[in-house]
């Protein structure tokens, strides 16, 4: 029994440990947020802490990492709108 519970909490760590891999930490974000000048990098629109995401340039979902180097800021419309996109080369 002990032996199952402690693979369990293995279990979870990694999975939670994948999970927050793929979201950018707060101090990541406000680099973002300064490198675009608080705006949208699609749009233009002006942008504070509380009405941006942070997103990646090269999608987490194709391989994209969650490094500063690879986060653009967006407002919430522009965001939807490229989904998963790959950027246009």
């Amino acid at each position: 029994m002990r032996d199952l519970l402690i693979d369990s909490i293995v279990l979870i760590t990694n999975y939670v440990k994948k999970l927050m891999a793929r979201y950018f930490s707060r101090s990541q974000k406000l680099l973002i947020l300064r490198k675009s000048n608080y705006k949208c990098v699609i749009c233009g629109s002006e942008l504070n802490i509380d009405n941006f995401v942070a997103d990646h340039i090269i999608p987490y979902s194709k391989g994209g990492p969650t490094q500063n180097w690879n986060g653009q800021a967006l407002c919430s419309l522009c965001n939807i709108k490229k989904s998963d996109s790959m950027p246009d080369t």
